[in-house]
């Protein structure tokens, strides 16, 4: 379920986005990057399936075409890399 406290500060018809690198999709060099990357910083990245992604959306409207890979959002008419696949999955909520 979506975080109840950021449901409650969240105004109506708001769309935020929800962008997680992924554990599921080329996941041993998703993991190797996510090593080294969390090496390098501060804030460490969280990895996530896409179940653990979609859930931040529990309690909103998802908005079309819903939790997919980031590069299959919305792609520009004529993209043709759209069967790679991508360390990441991305979609935006609207707030009822």
């Amino acid at each position: 379920m979506a975080d109840e406290r950021f449901k409650s500060i969240t105004p109506s018809r708001v769309t935020p986005p929800e962008l997680d690198t992924s554990k599921d999709i080329n996941a041993e060099a998703a993991a190797a990057g996510a090593q080294r990357y969390n090496q390098a910083v501060s804030t460490r990245q969280t990895r996530r399936m896409y179940a653990e992604t979609a859930r931040f959306f529990d309690c909103l409207e998802i908005v079309e075409p819903g939790v997919v890979q980031l590069h299959r959002w919305r792609p520009d008419p004529g993209t043709t890399d759209l069967d790679r696949e991508v360390s990441g999955y991305g979609a935006i909520g609207r707030k009822p």
